[in-house]
């Protein structure tokens, strides 16, 4: 009778929820919390990184291999397995970057064509891709929202993809040294383009159906917009 008592006293310092576990039912937060200290923020740190990055594996490799299949799954309500699509897009920009800056920038090789398009006109080029396939493509299966999620996920694949790209010309490093820059551009670039096209053929087919035509018409004003923006920025020296 007193452990009951004892337990039925105890709330969450969270969310002050009565707590009769060692989580919080509610929040998820553990029932008994220390001191802070550097241990216990570092502890905090370690647990928020591998569970994060476990999800971001589980999602990477998903989409890989079914990807139509694996967004169709998470719009549908399957969100808990999945990293969400903002921050899966925002750790494939952050790994690109900095596989732009620490490896190929130091061995002189061409950046990929994220960095050469600019970010304004990278994101621009985005939104703009995701805006026109919803309109051209999507409608009225999906909602903006969801057409929006669902190309958070592709390009996020695409950054993904990019650097894996990059890593495997930095490891033939003397071989695209000795190409002139357009052509190793090229051997950079045309893979990635026809990767990205088949994820979103896949995707599409998943998600409302072959519309191949469809989606070609709303990519193009992506790549208009890309092209646009390179242009203003061409002049700056960006």
């Amino acid at each position: 009778m007193q452990t009951e008592t004892t337990t039925a006293a105890i709330r969450c310092q969270n969310c002050g929820h009565r707590v009769e576990r060692s989580f919080c039912s509610h929040c998820g937060q553990k029932t008994s919390t220390s001191r802070l200290s550097v241990e216990a923020l570092v502890e905090e740190v370690l647990k928020v990184s591998m569970h994060a990055s476990h999800r971001v594996l589980r999602t990477l490799r998903e989409l890989t291999f079914r990807p139509g299949e694996t967004i169709r799954s998470y719009l549908d309500g399957k969100r808990k397995t999945y990293q969400d699509p903002v921050s899966f897009f925002a750790f494939g920009y952050l790994l690109l970057e900095a596989v732009n800056r620490f490896v190929l920038r130091p061995q002189n090789l061409p950046d990929t064509i994220i960095t050469r398009l600019g970010r304004s006109g990278t994101f621009a080029g985005m939104a703009v891709d995701a805006v026109a396939s919803y309109y051209i493509v999507t409608r009225p299966e999906l909602s903006i929202i969801e057409t929006l999620a669902a190309f958070a996920f592709v390009y996020g694949m695409m950054f993904f993809d990019a650097a894996a790209i990059a890593l495997v010309i930095a490891a033939f490093r003397d071989f695209f040294v000795g190409l002139p820059p357009s052509i190793g551009e090229m051997l950079f670039d045309i893979p990635l383009i026809l990767i990205l096209f088949v994820y979103f053929t896949l995707v599409s087919r998943a998600l409302v159906g072959p519309r191949t035509l469809r989606l070609i018409i709303a990519l193009a004003f992506g790549a208009a917009t890309f092209v646009f923006f390179r242009a203003l920025e061409a002049p700056l020296g960006k």
